[in-house]
């Protein structure tokens, strides 16, 4: 009886573990999480600027069938204190703009219509902020946030004349592109404050003649009017925002639906003065960091650089190293300098 005791205790503990072996193994596949955990998510990144690459890819083909339709590229609207109206036409009376303009374009010609034929009064109250707060995939980074309508705090983001807000705040959806406004800043600000007594109405002639982007205040500039070449000249790219403000609706550059006229939200520029040092700061692509809002400048979550669509179509990315001329010059539709592509 003995004998057969021990054999059996033997055999019990032949398959069992010790604790020694157990935390062995529990290292092991520690380690092996920790040498798998960088790759997985630089495959995740990968794919969302895949993703992110496919958006401005959309946008930019959307924004040259506008331009081949009208002969010209979606205009900027009127200024932050407007909103796309489906009644008002492509051009200089259209008050939304970019990424409102393009919306026939990107199959979202039901969201574009939204209160077409209705009064001004009812537009701005009901179909309006429906249209403002519907959210479009292709115009979300994958590597920022899920496309959702945001809540903008009371306070924040410019009245709108021609968008009603009852509650105190407002919920808007908001792009993560902004389209090239040009080299340098011009202040459009909110555009007129009642609607214009006639059709046509040019607001600011100084500003529509210097400006030297692709979209901006009644901008309506053709392929033709692209001296410098489609392939040399930014048409639309990544913008930056604080990443502590992705959804609290109070960055400066994002604080007005996408709907709206042009803005900081819609709109970036890339100028660049090696003698004005802080003025450029503002202007400085980057990727989005914490408790740093820089509403006038390119960039992008990503770690590496932004993506940006050209005016032939195109998308490429942009390192944040970029030579701070280039990217000026690639702002710049008409400043025929000669761009080196080695230094992007």
């Amino acid at each position: 009886m003995a004998s057969r005791s021990i054999s059996c205790r033997f055999s019990c503990r032949a398959k069992g573990f010790t604790l020694v072996e157990l935390l062995v193994v529990i290292t092991i596949i520690g380690i092996l999480i920790a040498l798998l955990l960088p790759a997985v998510q630089s495959a995740r990144e990968a794919a969302r600027r895949t993703q992110c690459t496919n958006n401005l890819k959309q946008i930019a083909l959307a924004a040259l069938n506008h331009e081949s339709t009208y002969t010209h590229f979606p205009t900027g609207g009127w200024g932050s204190g407007w909103v796309g109206d489906p009644d008002r036409g492509p051009a200089v009376d259209q008050p939304g703009g970019f990424f409102y303009n393009i919306l026939p374009f990107l199959e979202q010609e039901a969201v574009y219509r939204l209160g077409s034929a209705q009064t001004d009064s009812d537009k701005a109250a009901t179909y309006a902020p429906q249209a403002a707060a519907t959210t479009i995939s292709c115009f979300s980074c994958p590597s920022r946030r899920r496309p959702q309508a945001i809540v903008v705090p009371s306070g924040r983001g410019t009245p709108k004349y021609n968008l009603s807000v009852s509650s105190g705040s407002s919920r808007w959806f908001h792009a993560d592109y902004a389209a090239n406004a040009g080299d340098y800043f011009l202040d459009w600000g909110v555009g007129p404050t009642s609607w214009p007594s006639t059709r046509g109405t040019i607001f600011n002639t100084t500003l529509t003649a210097n400006a030297t982007g692709i979209s901006f205040q009644q901008s309506r500039i053709g392929i033709a009017e692209v001296a410098d070449g489609t392939s040399n000249t930014y048409m639309v790219g990544e913008k930056y925002l604080d990443s502590n403000r992705y959804t609290t609706g109070d960055d400066d550059g994002d604080d007005d639906p996408y709907t709206g006229g042009a803005a900081l939200d819609t709109h970036r520029w890339t100028y660049y003065d090696p003698s004005d040092a802080t003025n450029s700061a503002y202007y400085q692509p980057m990727q989005d960091r914490n408790g740093v809002q820089l509403p006038r400048a390119f960039g992008s979550a990503h770690a590496a650089g932004f993506h940006v669509a050209f005016c032939d179509g195109s998308v490429r990315p942009i390192s944040y190293s970029v030579d701070r001329l280039v990217h000026k010059y690639l702002g710049n539709r008409r400043d025929r300098q000669a761009i080196d592509t080695s230094k992007f």
